[in-house]
Formats: C-alpha cells, sequence, structure tokens
C-alpha cells in the first residue's frame, strides 16, 4: 500500500488487514520499490498522486521488479489516470473518494490476490 496521505494509508491498510491480507504500508514509491524485491507482495495499491513518482511510474517499475503483480491505483481523478494506469499495466483505477469496500473488492479481484 502506497500513499502519501498517513491517514488514506492507515484507513486502507486497515481495512485490507481486516479482509486477512497482510499489509506492508509506505510513504513514497520510491521507498516501495526498495522493499519490493524483498516482499512476497501479490498486489500492489498504490496512490497516482505521489511526490517524486507519481503512482503510474511505481505502478511501471514495480511491474519490471514482479511480472506477476496484481495493480491497483486509487486517484482523485479517475479518468485522468486510467489511460496512463492502463498503458502501465494496471488492473485497476479505483476513484477517489471510495468506499474501503471497494477497495477490497479491487484487491479481492486483482490477478494472484490471496487473503
Amino acid at each position: 500500500m502506497v500513499d502519501d496521505d498517513a491517514t488514506v494509508r492507515e484507513l486502507c491498510a486497515e481495512a485490507l488487514e481486516e479482509a486477512g491480507y497482510r499489509v506492508e504500508a509506505f510513504g513514497a514509491g520510491e521507498e516501495a520499490l526498495r522493499a519490493l524485491p524483498g516482499l512476497d507482495a501479490d498486489v500492489l495499491v498504490v496512490d497516482w498522486n505521489l511526490p517524486g513518482l507519481d503512482g503510474v511510474e511505481v505502478a511501471r517499475r514495480a511491474r519490471a521488479l514482479a511480472p506477476a503483480l496484481g495493480i491497483v491505483v486509487i486517484s482523485g481523478n479517475r479518468w485522468a489516470a486510467a489511460a496512463a494506469a492502463e498503458r502501465a499495466g494496471v488492473h485497476h483505477v479505483l476513484g477517489k473518494p471510495f468506499l474501503l469496500e471497494d477497495l477490497v473488492a479491487a484487491v479481492a479481484a486483482a490477478p494472484g490476490a490471496t487473503s
């Protein structure tokens, strides 16, 4: 889970953990990419509008590191993120604000998701 907003990151991580997922949370894309090779990650949830590397670039680089990784992008501007996210191999774009149940459903539907 990658989001620079600590509140969003914590709420999303908590909802995913309650749904049975093991969650590693990061505040920056670079930090998540450095950790990814050492994680047994099935799905990446990443905010589109991150400082530094944006979420689509994080998704693209994560895909290069872990080709089978399911990827969900969350964005305040779903339509602007959609085209770029599709080119980066993202499986789902979830517009903010969203229900936590919708996040859990998007993660569950991503390829490779296991709880």
